[in-house]
């Protein structure tokens, strides 16, 4: 899907990501779904306002996604600035950009273990029909609750550094 796309320009991209994005899981709790919610991925960048550019650049580049405009300045209790979002919620788009774009990254970044888990979640959704009923939306519930299970045991202890020592991952 993204065959066309510069290696630098992925990296980059992988870089972004990695230091302000985040892949999570949405929760949707609207009425027509009754008692079982909708379950959706969610790749998303934040940049600052006077970034924009970037954040189309990853539009264009792309070719799928959206962008929100988030404005933290009419909260007198944030510290944080306006910023500009791209995201994409499509469980196609978001398992093709792990698969393509993040996963061959080598750091021991902590959100590794969010893609991985987010990238989980779309191949088990992909594997279900496109109008999926009441039994799939239980099995993709239950993947999410179990998420923050995985999360737990997958965390590592954080060990404090001394001059003599070297942590390794």
């Amino acid at each position: 899907m993204f065959e066309n796309i510069s290696p630098i320009w992925k990296a980059e991209f992988r870089g972004f990501f990695l230091a302000d994005g985040c892949a999570i899981l949405l929760m949707d709790h609207h009425s027509r779904y009754k008692s079982i919610p909708l379950i959706r991925p969610l790749l998303v960048i934040g940049l600052r306002y006077d970034d924009k550019s970037v954040i189309d650049d990853f539009k264009s580049t792309l070719g799928i996604g959206s962008i929100s405009f988030v404005e933290y300045s009419k909260y007198s209790n944030t510290n944080s600035r306006d910023q500009f979002r791209w995201y994409t919620k499509s469980a196609k788009h978001v398992l093709a950009i792990i698969d393509e774009i993040l996963s061959p990254s080598l750091l021991p970044a902590k959100k590794q273990v969010d893609i991985s888990l987010v990238r989980d979640f779309c191949i088990l959704r992909l594997s279900m029909p496109y109008r999926y009923g009441e039994i799939h939306r239980r099995s993709l519930l239950d993947f999410y609750e179990n998420v923050f299970k995985v999360r737990v045991a997958k965390r590592k202890p954080v060990a404090s550094y001394k001059e003599d020592q070297v942590i390794s991952a």
